[in-house]
């Protein structure tokens, strides 16, 4: 029976240590795609809700999701291929996805607008994307600081 348990703490370990993904220059994006409006939420909480500045950003990222690049200050979401940065000029989240234009700043609009209320909404998000060399399209939601 003991060595049952210790077989079993040993995989549930292991899954601990296969949910970072980290490489030789540093934390990397996890793999798997989050939905378009579970990004825009993240987005209005970690971005439009630490305005002017976002200097709170980090404080507001669930610490068990995310690891930090040292040398870029970039924070790398463990599980999602998601990524988000802020400094004291802009917060940018960058996220990758297979779903249609369309659909995705439709989700992004739902997903941000579950946080904040239309009155609070920033007018100068910027949003863009591009293709991928891995076949995703990758949408970049920007917002510069309101000092």
């Amino acid at each position: 029976m003991r060595v049952l348990a210790v077989i079993s703490a040993c995989f549930a370990l292991s899954g601990c240590l296969e949910a970072t993904s980290t490489s030789q220059n540093g934390p990397k994006p996890g793999s798997s795609l989050i939905s378009p409006s579970a990004a825009g939420a993240l987005f209005a909480r970690a971005c439009i809700e630490n305005l002017p500045d976002f200097s709170n950003m980090p404080n507001d990222l669930p610490r068990a999701s995310f690891a930090q690049a040292p040398a870029t200050g970039t924070y790398f979401h463990q599980r999602y291929n998601l990524s988000i940065n802020a400094d004291a000029e802009r917060c940018s989240l960058i996220f990758g996805s297979n779903t249609a234009i369309d659909t995705v700043v439709a989700e992004l609009a739902n997903g941000t607008l579950s946080v904040v209320s239309p009155d609070a909404l920033p007018r100068n998000i910027d949003i863009t994307s591009n293709e991928g060399t891995d076949g995703l399209r990758y949408f970049r939601m920007v917002l510069p600081s309101q000092d």
